[in-house]
């Protein structure tokens, strides 16, 4: 229905074209037509019904604050003609809104953004600290220093400080009433007081907003000159600060590289950051220390400079001393890492150099012997025996070079020398072939001979062992050496860092024990020469087997050791991760979520930290896990701890990932908690303090029929917000009852239904097994930590407390919200007692006023209006006495007042019979004068109601207020009657004057108000209409982007997503027009509202309305956000996928073309390819993680719930999984040939493959 001819009430009477388009419009509204239809007139229509109008000019000029008062503020000129009398007022321009001092932070609201505002154009005043909205203001001073700021010239601040503070506020309030037309909502009193009103002066300073939204860049109490030094030399020293610390942050790293090129390089970059980075920086600091001594230099005017701490001049060269101390320990730290490397390469290449030697050397040996082997048959035995005395005293001093060598390679491995593995396997091949040349003398050269001796050998070495020292020693030599080989052999490596750290320090002292054995080989050599002919014979043939004993039990005991080494290396790093796992674990799990005093924030900030530790600890993590891998596939003989402790590792690690998910889960209902109990507080709080105004305002038992309406309206706006309580505590009661207990948790045996749990994760032991979201049974809860559980499955047995949720409800939150509820309800019922004695007081106050009349005033009166009158005190009485308690004395005295009043009308009647002409006007005066009394209270009452918020409400008034100005109508001839016989008495009395004035004067009144009604209900139907339009189309829109929440990965499909979002974001532009509209048309709302409610403060259905339409608002700009963050996703998943893909592409026809050459041993070009893999892997990982961030966050407008998660970018997952597969698979078959090829030729190939985060990028990349 429109409210377009609603307006047309007036003086005259209404016509009969204006009676038939109220007809008009309320069949329109029967049939079920919207508000807007009837306002979609033509302005021809229009005009018609308002008759003509002439058109409306209006000027608007608006000047800046800092001009003259005249010219500062906005002003509306217009000039309005209309033949019927109609006034039709011009809406103000939009003043700019609180929400904006804060531009582009959404969680700020408008309250913190006014605080913010307030604090920055009252920073560096003395004696100014604006914190809150009461205190603050009490001085007077911060609203002299919000106009100090923008106009110095208005207020003098040094006289403001001998002043009190009622003048200092009276002084501001009254600057800006005069300089600005600022309204004085306060007044001194009101903010000079213990315990200011917060929403007073909120609104106020809120205006003082609209005059001065931004404060001038200068500041009227500093010179331009002082600030500009300071300015400067706080982003100077802003920048040489942030400078210090990036680069203390480096040079603090001690992470060196591997590589000496490298570290040369650093050491170059080091001396050249000290000899061309620092002196000019060092300049800088001089200047700055200079700049600051000036600015610390105290001035009464400016006070001490503002600066943070870590810009003052000591603390930058605090700053700079540590820098230079990094620097100096830095390029120490690499001169010595370089001198470190540079011995061990010189080290590394002369144990080359004597490999090689020696090589040759054994090469000449091995001639040799075959040469004495072919001439030994004709030689006599004293003969070879000379000659294999020189050959194997050229084998001894091989012996010798090569157990330096070992020595050396031992030297290498210690000091993680790069080639030292291969130099070690070159020295032990070189011992192999030592020992084959040594064995093959002894059986070429020396067993021959002894074969010529006739005694037999075994008599001879029982006799010789009996008999000779030498012999004896040399056999109890070699059952020495043979017991510690087997010893060896048979020894443990541990299974746990002590025991492994035991067995390496024992082997340390048993390999020093071997080596040092040399000693009795040497005197079993030297002992040698007491002998010949078949005794030497015997004798060289058990040295020989000792020799050859005691090099594979220093073999052993050096492999041993080495294995040693590399398992503590591994263990050490392995039980480190597993105490940080343990650690964290131990935390978890016995955190107690049943504390009350449980900081929240401070839980919060704990899980955002263990996350990120999570998430860099990973690669130290992974690296542990590759060394473990590496061993296990290199076959270490403790190869089964290993793989122990990488179970162990995983098992942990995930352990403490589902750990996360409990802490999350945790905190996330406490958080629904302890928002909970502050809604059931905040709501008490509320009931509490409309008790205290019941009990206070409403308890007064004089007063006059004005004031009492007033009181009783107030009760009746107070009865309504009882009404909207009500609805917000059984919200209350419905959120308690679906609340997870969280305090219960102490003892979960007395929370009802807590035989069933629900598993937040899964969990895993060597009894049972849970997964989430299972239900489970409590079977012992008496432990805090632990608690006896049954699953499903029937497994019974002891898991953390912290895996488990208990069922809804919070008994402590439902006894809190109940209550609540019978506060509410006593509240209530002291509302009745009070309204009723209102009602009492009400009709007291009536008899008491027609008590006080006397035969005139009774006469003024029409015949109808007495008797209404009479007639309305009977039947409120009538109905008091019904209600109430018989015995009540206050009712006793109503019958007796009532019977009073019954018998004066009666009196007053007779009197009035015998009336004259005057007593005619002065009746029908009065009369009239009541009822236009009467109805100017109606249409208070009716602007004081809650705007509607429904077509149907709307309607309603419109036609109750149709009916009103139709019974109001109906008075004009009455008007005309009086004032007839006003002009037709001979006499006229200035009382009689005043009166026919006061009547005309309420007539015009009562319809420029009724003007104003219609134009507030225009607004309202507008704002209704449209704020239903834009809720339909940002629903619309947020469901259409809870569709797009998948990220393609392919090109097309990523290019029909840019395509449909690019569309999507060129309607948002075009509807952006309904949102705009919508805030404007509020906003008018408001204001017509106001216009309504002069004497009204605050208008909480304006409100309601205004912070719906923000919210709707906010939503628009939520998906507006959106729709861009997504275009620019797409945009960039794009090129990385059209990167990813021409990358691939190459890779898989090199892999493709190399597969088929893998029989020409092309391994060295695999391993060096190796780099591009590991690029590839990187850009389809940095794809997958951005589109699960982009899945994430779809996950907003509709996610996926508890249903499971998509898979984000399947293809692309695909096809790195293949080009990984078919990479390996490559290596593995060139391995095998090569491995092949060396083993033919005595060497082993070095094994190549993919690292963790190239073969399993899931988890690096995207983390846990």
């Amino acid at each position: 229905m429109s409210l377009s001819g609603v307006h047309a009430g007036s003086r005259t009477l209404p016509s009969r074209r204006r009676a038939d388009d109220y007809d008009n419009l309320r069949e329109a509204a029967s049939t079920g037509m919207e508000l807007t239809r009837a306002l979609g007139r033509s302005e021809t229509e229009l005009a018609e019904l308002r008759g003509p109008v002439k058109s409306i000019t209006m000027r608007v000029v608006k000047k800046t604050t800092t001009l003259s008062r005249g010219q500062q503020k906005t002003r509306f000129e217009s000039a309005v003609e209309t033949l019927d009398g109609h006034v039709f007022v011009p809406m103000k321009p939009q003043q700019p809104q609180i929400s904006d001092i804060v531009e582009g932070d959404d969680s700020i609201s408008a309250r913190d953004a006014l605080l913010h505002w307030a604090q920055r154009t009252t920073e560096r005043y003395p004696g100014v600290r604006v914190s809150n909205f009461t205190s603050s203001w009490r001085d007077g001073l911060a609203f002299n220093a919000i106009i100090h700021r923008n106009r110095p010239d208005l207020v003098d601040w040094k006289d403001l400080q001998h002043k009190s503070a009622r003048t200092r506020l009276d002084q501001a309030f009254h600057v800006m009433d005069t300089e600005y037309g600022v309204t004085r909502l306060l007044d001194p009193e009101d903010v000079d007081t213990p315990d200011p009103d917060d929403k007073s002066v909120l609104t106020y300073v809120s205006s003082l907003y609209d005059v001065f939204p931004q404060p001038p860049a200068e500041h009227p109490l500093f010179d331009g000159e002082a600030q500009r030094v300071q300015s400067e030399y706080r982003e100077s020293a802003s920048r040489l600060n942030q400078w210090l610390r990036q680069q203390t942050a480096r040079l603090q790293d001690r992470s060196l590289p591997a590589s000496l090129v490298e570290l040369r390089h650093l050491l170059t970059e080091t001396k050249m950051f000290r000899t061309h980075d620092v002196p000019p920086r060092q300049n800088e600091l001089r200047r700055l220390t200079a700049a600051y001594q000036q600015l610390e230099r105290p001035r009464p005017d400016l006070g001490q400079a503002e600066l943070e701490p870590e810009l003052h001049g000591p603390a930058l060269e605090r700053s700079w001393a540590l820098m230079l101390q990094a620097l100096q320990e830095r390029q120490q730290a690499i001169d010595d890492e370089i001198n470190a490397m540079e011995r061990l390469q010189r080290l590394a290449e002369k144990v080359m150099r004597e490999t090689r030697a020696t090589d040759r050397r054994l090469d000449g040996v091995e001639q040799r012997i075959r040469d004495e082997a072919k001439r030994s048959a004709r030689l006599t035995p004293a003969e070879v025996k000379q000659n294999c005395e020189k050959i194997d005293h050229e084998l001894v001093q091989i012996e010798e070079t090569i157990k330096s060598l070992f020595s050396d390679v031992n030297t290498l491995q210690e000091g993680r020398q790069p080639q030292a593995p291969e130099l070690y396997r070159g020295v032990q091949q070189l011992h192999d072939k030592w020992m084959t040349v040594h064995t093959t003398m002894q059986d070429t050269l020396l067993l021959p001979l002894s074969k010529r001796s006739t005694e037999d050998p075994e008599t001879m070495l029982r006799r010789l062992t009996e008999t000779d020292e030498n012999f004896r020693f040399l056999q109890e030599c070699l059952e020495w050496v043979k017991e510690r080989l087997e010893r060896i052999h048979e020894a443990e490596y541990g299974h746990d860092l002590q025991t492994c750290q035991e067995e390496l320090d024992s082997h340390h002292k048993e390999h020093k024990v071997i080596d040092q054995f040399q000693v009795n080989l040497d005197r079993c050599v030297a002992a040698k020469n007491n002998y010949d002919h078949e005794e030497l014979t015997l004798y060289m043939r058990l040295l020989s087997q000792l020799q050859k004993t005691y090099a594979d039990l220093l073999s052993t005991s050096n492999k041993r050791l080495s294995d040693l080494m590399i398992l503590h290396d591994f263990i050490q790093g392995a039980t480190n991760e597993l105490i940080w796992l343990n650690e964290k674990e131990e935390t978890e799990v016995n955190r107690d979520w049943s504390s009350r005093n449980q900081d929240l924030r401070e839980v919060e900030a704990h899980y955002e930290h263990l996350m990120g530790e999570l998430e860099r600890r990973e690669r130290q993590f992974n690296a542990v896990q590759d060394q473990g891998g590496s061993l296990v596939s290199q076959h270490h003989p403790a190869a089964q701890t290993v793989e122990a402790y990488l179970a162990a590792m995983q098992t942990q690690w995930s352990w403490l990932l589902q750990l996360t998910l409990c802490l999350e889960t945790h905190l996330k209902h406490a958080q629904v908690s302890r928002k909970l109990f502050q809604d059931v507080d905040k709501m008490a709080h509320v009931i509490n303090e409309q008790d205290d105004r019941l009990n206070a305002e409403f308890s007064q038992t004089d007063f006059g029929l004005d004031e009492g309406e007033q009181l009783l309206r107030d009760m009746q706006e107070l009865r309504d917000q009882m009404t909207q309580q009500s609805e917000a505590i059984e919200a209350l009661e419905h959120r308690a009852h679906q609340l997870t207990p969280q305090r219960q948790r102490r003892d979960p045996a007395s929370v009802s239904g807590t035989g069933q749990l629900t598993c937040i994760c899964n969990y895993k032991s060597a009894n049972m097994s849970i997964r989430k979201q299972e239900r489970c049974t409590l079977v012992d809860g008496s432990q805090r930590f632990k608690w006896v559980v049954r699953s499903s499955g029937g497994q019974e047995g002891e898991v953390p407390s912290v895996c488990f949720l208990l069922p809804p409800p919070d008994q402590e939150a439902v006894d809190a919200v109940e209550k609540l509820k019978r506060q509410y309800e006593m509240s209530i019922m002291l509302w009745q007692r009070k309204q009723l004695r209102m009602r009492q007081n009400m009709i007291f106050a009536t008899i008491k006023v027609v008590k006080s009349w006397d035969l005139q005033q009774f006469m003024g009166m029409g015949k109808e209006q007495r008797d209404a009158i009479r007639r309305a005190l009977n039947e409120d009485a009538g109905k008091l006495i019904q209600e109430g308690d018989p015995n009540d004395g206050q009712l006793r005295r109503l019958r007796r007042e009532i019977d009073e009043v019954n018998a004066l009308f009666e009196e007053f009647e007779r009197l009035a019979a015998e009336a004259s002409p005057t007593n005619q006007f002065n009746t029908k005066v009065s009369s009239l004068e009541v009822e236009l009394e009467t109805a100017e209270r109606q249409l208070a009452e009716r602007c004081s109601e809650a705007i509607p918020r429904r077509p149907d409400d709307l309607e309603r008034l419109v036609v109750a207020h149709k009916e009103w100005e139709n019974k109001l109508e109906r008075h004009e001839p009455t008007l005309e009657e009086v004032q007839m016989i006003y002009d037709s008495l001979s006499k006229k009395t200035p009382s009689m004057k005043t009166k026919l004035d006061n009547v005309v004067s309420k007539w015009d009144n009562l319809w420029k108000t009724s003007h104003l009604y219609i134009e507030r209900m225009k607004c309202v139907e507008l704002t209704i209409s449209e704020l239903e339009e834009a809720g339909t189309m940002v629903s619309e829109l947020e469901v259409k982007l809870a569709d797009y929440r998948r990220l393609p990965d392919d090109k097309d499909g990523l290019r029909s997503a840019h395509l449909s979002l690019v569309d999507m974001q060129n309607s948002l532009q075009k509807h952006q027009t309904v949102i705009e509209r919508l805030n404007m048309d509020v906003s008018k709302t408001r204001q017509a509202t106001e216009r309504t409610r002069p004497r009204q403060r605050n208008h909480a259905d304006v409100e309601k309305l205004e912070d719906d339409v923000g919210k709707l608002t906010r939503r628009w700009t939520n998906c507006c956000e959106a729709v861009v963050d997504r275009l620019r996703a797409v945009d960039q998943a794009a090129d990385l996928l059209s990167q990813y893909e021409q990358q691939e592409m190459m890779e898989r026809q090199w892999a493709s073309q190399k597969e088929s050459e893998a029989r020409q041993l092309l391994y060295d070009e695999v391993v060096a390819r190796r780099p591009y893999i590991e690029r590839a892997n990187r850009l389809g990982g940095r794809f997958v993680m951005l589109a699960q961030l982009y899945e994430r966050r779809a996950a907003l407008f509709g996610g996926v719930g508890n249903g499971g998660v998509w898979r984000c970018a399947g293809r692309v997952v695909d096809s790195l999984d293949a080009l990984n597969v078919q990479y390996q698979t490559l290596a593995d078959t060139l391995f095998t040939i090569v491995r092949l090829r060396s083993s033919e030729r005595g060497a082993q190939p070095v094994w190549v493959e993919l690292p963790a985060e190239s073969s399993c990028w899931g988890a690096p990349l995207l983390g846990p």
